[in-house]
């Protein structure tokens, strides 16, 4: 059964995240060993990661997409400040922060319902961090810290509206290759 690994979300564009992204690659090489995001045309919102998924399911995602969010959303979104995830108390993903609203909490709130009702998600998830991912973190020393924090509160950008789509990701030693369905 020929299958794809698959996720639904939202590419983003942002000029003032790229310009930051290029001088953090920058200001934290010898601070952090970071695997960057690819380009920057790589930068996205993850609704929901599903794996990988048969192909008749993806076409059927594909539909309630189509039917759903067949328009981009008005979205007024704002990205704002730099922070990572831990993973066993260190950090492991650096990400560029997006404050919630209620759009982007109905949007997902619709995805998951749907997946959810269709059995293609095990339960309900509650928990919803938007976030544009910069890059994996493989190790930091004390002054990626400091560096990171300066950026906190930073205004970096705004997305006035979102297109939903079904993203594929192609792993590949370079990292992962996004192309929506």
């Amino acid at each position: 059964m020929k299958k794809k690994r698959i996720f639904i979300g939202s590419f983003i564009q942002s000029p003032e995240l790229t310009k930051l992204f290029e001088k953090l690659k920058e200001e934290l090489k010898d601070k952090a060993n970071i695997k960057w995001t690819r380009t920057p045309e790589n930068f996205h919102i993850t609704y929901i990661f599903l794996g990988e998924m048969p192909v008749y399911k993806v076409e059927e995602i594909q539909e309630f997409i189509n039917k759903e969010f067949k328009n981009e959303i008005e979205a007024g979104l704002q990205i704002k400040g730099l922070n990572f995830f831990k993973r066993k108390g260190k950090p492991s993903v650096l990400y560029a922060d997006i404050t919630p609203n209620e759009q982007l909490k109905k949007i997902y709130q619709k995805i998951n319902a749907y997946l959810n009702e269709k059995g293609m998600i095990s339960s309900k998830k509650s928990h919803f961090k938007p976030h544009i991912t910069l890059g994996r973190i493989k190790k930091v020393n004390p002054d990626f810290f400091e560096s990171v924090n300066q950026y906190n509160k930073e205004n970096l950008g705004d997305i006035s509206s979102v297109k939903v789509e079904i993203i594929e990701s192609k792993l590949s030693p370079q990292g992962a290759l996004y192309k929506k369905i």
